[in-house]
């Protein structure tokens, strides 16, 4: 009786599934509109309506290429896959995190302060990016983005440190050429708060949010009714927006790392010139002067791997020699000679290794 009642019940929907009349309850499932109750129609439905737009027709029907949602969705998403490019999301989010980061920077020093939600506008700006350039619909462009947001604000906090450290110097590239990967570490290591924690999360959710392309079923829906066209408009030209990137990158490398080879010249607090010489992989190297508040030369001395070595002389304020002496590897070797204001040595000292061996004083007349 209960398989005779199932298969009535069968042959029942398969007319009100597709009538105009169906309707639905959690109760009783489909049931007729006009009755308000279950069918009870055996063979034939003297009100059946066919309903063209039902999809259980279009399923059935060999005139129509039905298509369910999630079906539509994957096919539409695997078109999208063929212009997604995870290189031009890397490039670009590096650019924008490199970009967010001076800027962040910028104002930092510029003001002293330093403003937590910056990290949203990192996050979304990066993000965008590598969706806008990545064109990417699967999640590991999200994760790109929130990398490079993660990374635009630790740049962001190293760049303002450089800034703060640069303060009274003249080339910022230098200051950056100067430091290491334990000084890096370090000065990151004691400015840093739990709060931070905080706000990176917040932007790496950001860059996570931004970072991948997302449609609803609705617009997959319209985009499926028409000829599939590029998901991101001016496509080919973002490949050479992002070439443009990448040299960019590669120039502010490159201006980093030969930075180390540079004059360089140091301030006082009221402008005038402190020190001069030049730098090599990021220590002194060759001769440096260095100069008194008023601009008088202070001293002249060699060095070697920011070591001193070779002859260093000193000045009184007149110009004349005050003393003078050679290093080797940074301890004074040989001779040392001292001199009176009117020119005339009062003292000469030796010294072996950097130990004082024996001195000579000389009256003056």
């Amino acid at each position: 009786m209960t398989e005779n009642t199932d298969t009535l019940r069968e042959h029942q929907l398969s007319y009100c599934k597709k009538c105009e009349h169906r309707m639905v309850r959690a109760k009783d499932g489909f049931y007729c509109g006009l009755t308000d109750e279950l069918a009870c129609f055996t063979t034939e439905c003297s009100d059946f309506i066919l309903d063209k737009t039902s999809p259980f027709y279009l399923k059935e029907s060999p005139d129509h290429d039905y298509e369910t949602i999630g079906s539509r969705r994957e096919r539409m998403m695997d078109q999208f896959r063929e212009y997604q490019n995870i290189p031009m999301a890397v490039i670009s989010g590096l650019f924008a995190a490199l970009v967010c980061a001076i800027i962040w920077a910028g104002i930092t020093v510029a003001t002293g302060m330093q403003f937590g939600l910056t990290v949203l506008g990192v996050g979304l700006v990066v993000g965008y990016a590598v969706q806008y350039f990545g064109s990417g619909v699967d999640p590991i462009f999200g994760i790109i983005g929130g990398l490079m947001a993660l990374l635009g604000c630790l740049l962001g906090n190293f760049f303002s440190l450089v800034g703060f450290a640069a303060d009274g110097a003249t080339n910022y590239f230098q200051i950056l050429s100067m430091l290491n990967f334990t000084d890096i570490t370090s000065a990151m290591a004691e400015t840093f708060s739990i709060m931070d924690l905080l706000f990176y999360g917040l932007a790496i959710a950001e860059g996570i949010k931004f970072g991948v392309l997302r449609y609803s079923n609705t617009e997959l829906k319209a985009m499926s009714d028409v000829e599939f066209n590029e998901p991101s408009q001016n496509f080919n030209l973002r490949k050479y927006f992002n070439v443009g990137f990448l040299i960019l990158l590669m120039l502010f490398v490159f201006k980093v790392t030969t930075g180390n080879e540079c004059s360089q010249s140091f301030y006082n607090e009221d402008g005038s010139l402190a020190s001069q010489g030049e730098f090599v992989d990021g220590a002194e190297q060759g001769e440096w002067t260095y100069y008194t508040e008023a601009g008088k030369v202070m001293s002249v001395g060699d060095y070697k791997k920011g070591i001193r070595h070779g002859k260093w002389t000193w000045f009184y304020y007149n110009g004349v020699k005050e003393s003078q002496v050679v290093f080797k590897d940074g301890e004074k070797e040989g001779v040392q000679t001292f001199w009176a204001i009117n020119g005339d040595i009062v003292k000469e000292e030796i010294y072996l290794k950097g130990e004082l061996q024996s001195t000579e004083e000389f009256v003056v007349d």
